[in-house]
């Protein structure tokens, strides 16, 4: 027979493996209109993590795996929509590079929400700048504010504004992108008239921008019937 004069010995090894610490101190660092940094503290074992994150109101969680992280306690995170609300959160993983490892519970960060975009309103601008027009005469001059931001950007509000003795005043009711002057009811003189837009985008964020100011200068009209 084979094993005849064979002498076999057989060793039964127990193993004894540690399940990893829990995560702690879970804080956000810094938060943009896209990023977040966040960062935690693992123990001293050496263990790695795996991050998780979603919008809140989603039910899909976008999985950080610890081979992503390679033992990082510091992460940012990317692409996020602005002014949206996120929530976090980390585990410890031992063994990650076994067919086999342990994990942690999850442990949750505090939630953290992205910063509103900026405004892109910078400037208005009325035309025409300048315009002569004859006391009196009937018809009106089209004054047109245009800023370098649109509806699609975020939602603008306007106010034509006139200039009375040292100061300017709003314009009731004169709330459209176009102000309509009429020639008749203007004095001899200079009249100046300007454009404030405002901007407002979700979360409050707003802007004010003035526009330059345009002059409508109404001549004295040419007498007549004149004769010697």
């Amino acid at each position: 027979p084979p094993l005849v004069n064979t002498s076999v010995t057989s060793t039964n090894e127990a193993r004894v493996r540690v399940m990893p610490a829990l995560p702690s101190s879970l804080a956000v660092k810094t938060v943009s209109q896209t990023t977040a940094d966040v960062g935690w503290t693992g123990d001293a074992s050496g263990a790695e993590f795996d991050l998780a994150y979603r919008m809140v109101g989603s039910n899909e969680w976008i999985a950080l795996p610890s081979s992503s992280i390679h033992g990082n306690t510091s992460l940012q995170l990317t692409d996020l929509e602005p002014n949206a609300a996120y929530e976090w959160n980390v585990r410890s993983v031992a063994y990650g590079a076994s067919d086999d490892p342990l994990y942690s519970d999850w442990v949750a960060g505090s939630p953290f929400t992205t910063l509103p975009e900026k405004i892109k309103l910078s400037r208005v601008e009325v035309k025409p700048s300048a315009t002569s027009v004859m006391a009196g005469a009937e018809g009106t001059v089209t004054l047109t504010a245009t800023p370098d931001a649109t509806d699609n950007d975020e939602t603008l509000a306007y106010q034509w504004q006139r200039f009375t003795g040292d100061q300017w005043q709003k314009m009731d009711g004169e709330t459209k992108n176009t102000l309509e002057v009429s020639v008749k009811t203007l004095s001899v003189g200079q009249h100046a008239y300007r454009c404030v837009v405002e901007a407002t985008r979700t979360g409050g964020v707003m802007k004010q921008v003035e526009s330059n100011e345009s002059t409508v200068t109404a001549m004295p009209a040419a007498p007549t019937d004149l004769s010697v």
